[in-house]
């Protein structure tokens, strides 16, 4: 009988005469298994130990994919007896299973077996081998294995481990779970581990990494093993920033706030300086803003707010001094504080900011009770609460954007919403004087327009803003106005104001219109279009300037071109005082046309073109004629002819 075919029968005088004879004990049958293998699925322990004697290789790979070792087999099935044997024989615990590409503490521990660890460990298997970039405390962790993690640890697996590729901490902050964080923070510590600094090849400490990934319950342990809620990076960035720029879970930054972790701290990165706040405004995270603007009005209520909050103090990666500038100035210092502690010097150029800046909001509406322009007496705790969040909500970054205007600029509607309603409550009991938020929101058309932001700008039609309102902090231009000399807004955003009702003809503060105002600043496109819709071509600003005097004197010749033909008011005695040194009177073509167009009668057609326009536009009183023209009985080629298309 042949080896193979006596370790399948189970004898063992047989299988010890195939061994004397000469067969070789690691011989393969046609599916590639070993006799080692047939005798350990067998749990022929005898058969084991005489193999063995004979040279078997307990960690021989078998040649089909899906069969494992002898020895990974017993491990598969914890097969303590056999595992033993092999041990006694002299297996290397510690070498890589060619199947398994893992050492045999690792796969023990992946297989989540308390008995195979100890058997392991007992027998003098690495705690802290490194395979693959994991050790078996990584693993455990990996797996949630509770037990098996307190048990490497006991036996001394570290937790400071450099040469892996994530950190049995960072492993452990990445479950999310609390007890495995727990103890795995118990030993860090115990292993002299700092856990406000950075670790693990990240750049952040580990509170920062858990704050950004979303891990709550990761979050809660280590502020309880006393991690500091207010660390930061070298720029400056809390919890919060991470929390809310990361996975933005609420629950985390819910856990930041009650910790003590402070949100009026803003990031130190250059033309930044955004406080949480800013940043899930312009994220349009509406659940973190509320959550953010509540916590920061109850604090700035309670004058808390330079405070890193009441549990712990705030750590950094730059030492922060006194500021000697610092005086606790009551309500209107933007981080006076009544209690102790001190201001970071970058907070009171935060401050300073604060003090200075000026409203840019957008929507006047009436103010009960205070035409004095003075705050209301309303009750003293309902005043203070809304002074607090006009404060908070006018809190400037570096780049002078509030909340609000963050908002604004990323065009996040449900955001943008929910502080209107809050400045709505405000002005209730604060008068635009008094209010940075009210007079912000109030011109917050204006700030959408200028910026480009189109969508913005139909949402705050459709609650109601006046679309004709002029900006009465500045120039009294109106929505129109703004669009019209703007470099970054396109000709859909006067097509869309002009469309819906804005009037062609205001005047801002110097009597400028809209046309005159594209003409100056060069937007041509934006200066046909109010032509065609039917603004006042001759309406002479505060020096007596009209549109087609700015088209000379800044050689708008496609515009100069249109305002001539249609119907802008030139004469002999205006070109011959017209400068000899400007462009356009010294192309000779031109002013022959110029010359020609003033020298003779208009086309009868023309004539009655232009007279039937300006008789739309007192018909319009002011808005586009276009709509009107639409309804003319006449074909489409006269219709474009009336809007000089």
């Amino acid at each position: 009988m042949d080896l193979l075919s006596a370790v399948r029968a189970g004898n063992i005088q047989a299988t010890e005469q195939a061994l004397k004879d000469g067969e070789s004990p690691n011989i393969r049958d046609e599916e590639g298994n070993v006799p080692l293998l047939l005798a350990v699925e067998q749990k022929k322990l005898s058969l084991v130990q005489l193999l063995l004697q004979y040279g078997a290789d307990p960690v021989s790979e078998c040649a089909t994919p899906d069969r494992s070792s002898p020895f990974s087999f017993a491990l598969y099935t914890e097969d303590i007896l056999m595992l033993e044997t092999f041990i006694k024989h002299g297996v290397d615990l510690n070498q890589t299973l060619p199947k398994e590409n893992a050492p045999a503490l690792i796969l023990a521990v992946d297989l989540g077996s308390s008995r195979l660890v100890n058997l392991l460990l007992s027998y003098g298997a690495d705690v802290n081998h490194i395979c693959a970039g994991i050790t078996p405390l990584i693993k455990a962790i990996e797996n949630k294995h509770i037990g098996i993690t307190r048990t490497l640890l006991e036996h001394g697996a570290k937790v400071k481990e450099k040469n892996v590729d994530v950190t049995p901490l960072a492993t452990a902050l990445m479950t999310n779970d609390s007890d495995i964080v727990r103890i795995t923070l118990q030993y860090a510590q115990r292993e002299g581990i700092n856990i406000n600094n950075t670790f693990g090849g990240f750049a952040i400490a580990p509170l920062l990494l858990s704050a950004k990934f979303g891990l709550a319950n990761s979050t809660r342990v280590l502020l309880e093993a006393g991690c500091d809620a207010n660390v930061t990076t070298q720029y400056g960035e809390t919890a919060l920033h991470f929390a809310v720029q990361g996975y933005s879970n609420t629950a985390v930054i819910a856990i930041l706030l009650e910790a003590g972790c402070n949100p009026f701290i803003a990031d130190l990165q250059t033309g930044k300086g955004n406080t949480a706040l800013h940043l899930a405004c312009h994220l349009g995270n509406l659940a973190a803003v509320k959550m953010l603007y509540s916590h920061m009005v109850n604090m700035w209520n309670k004058d808390e707010r330079i405070q890193s909050g009441s549990k712990h103090k705030r750590t950094s990666f730059s030492s922060i001094g006194e500021d000697p500038e610092h005086t606790a100035s009551g309500p209107s210092s933007h981080f006076s504080s009544s209690g102790s502690g001190s201001l970071p010097s970058y907070h009171t150029a935060l401050n300073k900011r604060s003090n200075q800046y000026g409203g840019v909001g957008s929507m006047k509406s009436q103010q009960p009770s205070q035409v004095s322009g003075q705050p209301s007496q309303a009750m003293p705790s309902v005043l203070a609460y809304c002074q607090a969040a006009d404060s908070v909500l006018s809190l400037p970054n570096e780049q002078w954007h509030t909340p609000v205007g963050k908002t604004l600029l990323s065009g996040k509607l449900q955001v943008l919403e929910y502080f209107i309603s809050i400045v709505q409550h405000i002005r209730l009991y604060l008068p635009a004087s008094a209010s940075k938020a009210v007079s912000e929101v109030d011109l917050l058309l204006h700030r959408a327009v200028s910026s480009g932001q189109l969508e913005v700008v139909k949402f705050l039609l459709e609650i109601g803003y006046d679309i004709n309102k002029p900006d009465e902090t500045k120039s009294c231009a109106t929505p129109l106005i703004a669009a019209a000399r703007q470099a970054y807004t396109n000709i859909n955003m006067c097509q869309f104001l002009v469309e819906h009702g804005a009037q062609l003809n205001a005047v801002d503060k110097n009597h400028e219109t809209a046309l005159s105002t594209a003409v100056y600043f060069g937007f041509e496109k934006n200066a046909a279009l109010l032509i065609q819709h039917g603004a006042d071509l001759n309406l002479p600003d505060a020096r007596s300037t009209t549109p087609l005097y700015w088209a000379i004197f800044n050689a708008r010749i496609p515009t100069l071109q249109l305002l001539i033909h249609a119907g802008a008011k030139f004469t002999h005695e205006q070109l011959r005082l017209t400068p000899k040194n400007l462009k356009v009177t010294r192309d000779p073509h031109l002013s022959a046309w110029m010359l020609e167009q003033i020298s003779n009668p208009r086309s009868l057609q023309l004539t009655c073109i232009l007279m039937l326009r300006r008789h739309l536009a007192e018909l319009s009183a002011g808005r586009t004629i276009l709509p009107r023209i639409s309804l003319l009985p006449l074909p489409k080629s006269l219709q474009s002819m009336l809007t000089f298309v």
